[in-house]
């Protein structure tokens, strides 16, 4: 449903899993995605579901989903602000936006990984940049990709020396404003992505979808360990054991006073 649907892909050289740029789609597209999910599981038979997994279940642990997958959209969100791009206002809700994330995690897990414990330092790392756009490890990807295909250009070039000579030369032109307003002008021209001006306009609709997601009433249901789950479920395995093995007894009873009864008949 994932690829199909919302093009959410798990990568073959990624071990199977998602990566970034798809994890990223998912949360972006949380609500469509939970309430999808939410539907596939409600179809679920009554005796193919887990223990305890009623209709009330399933929704208010989609919903809780839900509002953690947008939280964290939120923060993927300012995060890949431009340098000095977030204002004092923005600080302001983003550290809402951490204690609302860090409550709801706190309801729905026990633990917390070093990974999501890391959100708190980012508070301080935002405040303090103002934007992390430039400090993501997609400018190295990006540096490696313009190292290779500069290697691919010169690579008729033998000589050392003259390789790095050329190198030097085609990044000093490339960077030349004259340059760099031609490669603009043809880029624009064969994109296939949006212009500037509809980037800008979801960029602030995503501003006002922050500020609606930061009032929207807090979760505030408890939800059981996956330890609890296990234990409710032995106990109802124990339970069902204990009923057939009572069922059984009673059947064994039956038949002996059949087999009795015939006898007795067969004596008179």
């Amino acid at each position: 449903m994932l690829e199909e649907t919302y093009k959410i892909i798990r990568s073959a050289y990624h071990g199977g899993d998602f990566e970034g740029n798809h994890c990223r789609k998912f949360m972006r597209q949380a609500a469509s995605v939970m309430d999808s999910i939410q539907t596939v599981l409600l179809s679920a038979p009554e005796e193919d579901r887990a223990v305890g997994c009623d209709d009330d279940e399933v929704h208010k642990c989609c919903a809780a989903f839900k509002g953690l997958f947008q939280c964290f959209d939120g923060l993927i969100h300012y995060c890949h602000q431009p340098f000095g791009a977030l204002s004092d206002g923005d600080i302001v809700d983003l550290r809402k936006l951490v204690k609302q994330l860090q409550r709801l995690w706190g309801r729905m897990f026990d633990t917390v990984p070093p990974k999501a414990h890391a959100w708190r330092h980012l508070v301080k790392d935002l405040d303090r940049f103002r934007g992390l756009k430039h400090h993501q490890e997609s400018k190295i990807e990006v540096s490696h990709q313009i190292g290779h295909r500069i290697d691919l250009i010169f690579r008729a070039v033998n000589d050392v020396d003259k390789k790095i000579d050329c190198s030097l030369r085609h990044q000093c032109t490339s960077e030349k404003a004259s340059m760099k307003l031609v490669q603009g002008k043809v880029k624009e021209a064969q994109s296939r992505k949006r212009p500037a001006a509809a980037l800008e306009d979801d960029t602030n609709n995503r501003h006002g979808q922050l500020l609606l997601l930061i009032n929207l009433p807090e979760i505030t249901d408890e939800f059981p360990t996956l330890m609890e789950l296990a234990i409710e479920s032995r106990k109802r395995e124990v339970a069902l054991n204990s009923e057939e093995d009572e069922d059984n007894i009673v059947n064994e009873d039956n038949i002996v006073n059949i087999v009795n009864n015939n006898n007795t008949n067969a004596s008179k």
